[in-house]
């Protein structure tokens, strides 16, 4: 995303804190018609999943991890419809990109925070472009 972005605004940089995690960007001499075109696309990239695509992954991760016994029909699909509750509120792409995560180290039933910790950092950085590109259009430059 970061990237799509450069394009259009090469002045886009990354803010960094002592440890590497990226805590905001720096945009200077933007052209407005630019910021607008990198804010649409960076609304367009946080768009979340459908629900339903979200209950179908998590339908086939089912079939990839052991099960708790005691799991009934019941029970499965609550926690099916809470966990792809929470996931939609994230973007599509990071929500795939977490569920390929998850599937390649649960064993057993992943929690929320299983997919969370896969998601977080991108979702993150995403948000803090979006909310910079946002300031910088509400500020004129």
């Amino acid at each position: 995303m970061i990237d799509s972005v450069s394009t259009l605004i090469p002045s886009v940089e990354k803010i960094h804190d002592q440890e590497f995690n990226t805590v905001g960007f720096k945009i200077t001499d933007a052209d407005p018609d630019k910021l607008q075109q990198a804010y649409n696309q960076v609304l367009t990239s946080m768009v979340p999943l459908p629900t339903t695509n979200i209950e179908q992954r998590i339908a086939m991760l089912a079939t990839l991890i052991v099960l708790p016994n005691t799991l009934t029909a019941k029970m499965m699909t609550t926690k099916t419809k809470a966990l792809a509750a929470e996931l939609s509120e994230y973007p599509a792409d990071i929500v795939i990109y977490a569920f390929k995560e998850v599937t390649k180290t649960a064993t057993f039933w992943p929690s929320f925070a299983e997919f969370y910790k896969h998601m977080s950092p991108i979702y993150r950085t995403r948000k803090l472009l979006c909310d910079r590109l946002h300031k910088c259009i509400v500020n004129g430059r």
